[in-house]
């Protein structure tokens, strides 16, 4: 086989670039193959026992498909194998690199698949290590950070929190950073939640003038502000019901484009439509469909 003729370095190399071109043609499940066959090659050849950045960068690499492509095979034993190769660093740098990713892929891993109270333990039994490490984590790493754990608050009903999160996403970045544009979003949904229809025509407003100034891509924005600018106090029950289910139609066409997609990294919106019109709970909507997705991709 061509692979068994390559050093380390040229199959780590080539496993990235695979990844790269699968992940920009839209097709995230042959990306994630070709990341864990590579893993699997490493770990079959052997090698060196000293933990070095390659490794880690390798495991890293395999970590951050699974978050981004929300393909999550295997990710608990994988997430638990780089924090044992982890906690043998000793270069203080090379650590605070792993363990920035590590606590960020389990956090957005756990709002991921539903498992909004085992985010919240998770980040308690790491607040002593947290309370250190986190003014040495890069800025894009915090950004993402407070991100979801203001998604966190707001699917935990805790609207509160999730504003003042938003806000501080949004005093401490710079408009060009794609996690600004979706804490505006949230905002949007926080004042809806809240019946607070003045300041979410306000925010629907602000919002589209970041649209402007951006250049922003995601059709699904513009659809959800559509959505927001027309709904009010004053609708009946039986207006909202079809404002939602026009919203659901045209989300579930525009989500069978894998950059439409996209969007659910940040917001499960097909799961809050859902529960829009089932009256059901947020968190339980997305814990059944993630499980029920998870059960698909098994068989």
């Amino acid at each position: 086989k061509e692979t068994d003729m390559m050093s380390r370095t040229a199959l780590g190399l080539r496993s990235m670039g695979l990844c790269d071109y699968f992940m920009a043609i839209g097709k995230p499940a042959k990306a994630f193959e070709v990341s864990k066959t590579y893993l699997e090659i490493r770990k079959n050849t052997g090698g060196s026992e000293k933990i070095d950045s390659g490794i880690l960068s390798e495991h890293l690499q395999h970590l951050w498909l699974c978050v981004r492509s929300g393909i999550y095979e295997g990710f608990e034993e994988h997430i638990i194998k780089f924090k044992t190769l982890l906690d043998k660093v000793h270069n203080h740098q090379l650590f605070m690199l792993g363990y920035e990713r590590w606590y960020n892929y389990s956090f957005i891993y756990y709002n991921h698949t539903g498992q909004f109270l085992k985010a919240t333990e998770f980040t308690e039994r790491e607040k002593t290590t947290m309370t250190i490490a986190t003014d040495e984590f890069s800025m894009k790493a915090k950004i993402m950070l407070w991100y979801f754990t203001a998604y966190n608050n707001y699917v935990m009903k805790d609207l509160r929190a999730a504003l003042k999160m938003t806000q501080k996403i949004m005093n401490t970045t710079n408009q060009e950073m794609e996690e600004f544009g979706f804490a505006k979003l949230l905002l949007l949904f926080i004042h809806y939640n809240l019946n607070n229809y003045e300041l979410l025509h306000y925010q629907v407003r602000s919002f589209q003038r970041l649209m402007q100034k951006s250049d922003r891509l995601y059709r699904s924005e513009k659809i959800l502000l559509d959505f927001f600018k027309t709904v009010s106090g004053a609708d009946t029950k039986q207006t909202r019901q079809q404002q939602l289910e026009v919203l659901k139609k045209v989300v579930t066409s525009l989500f069978k484009t894998y950059y439409e997609k996209g969007f659910s990294f940040y917001f499960d919106l097909e799961c809050w439509i859902e529960s829009q019109l089932s009256n059901k709970d947020f968190a339980q909507v997305i814990a059944k469909d993630k499980q029920a997705s998870t059960t698909a991709f098994k068989a």
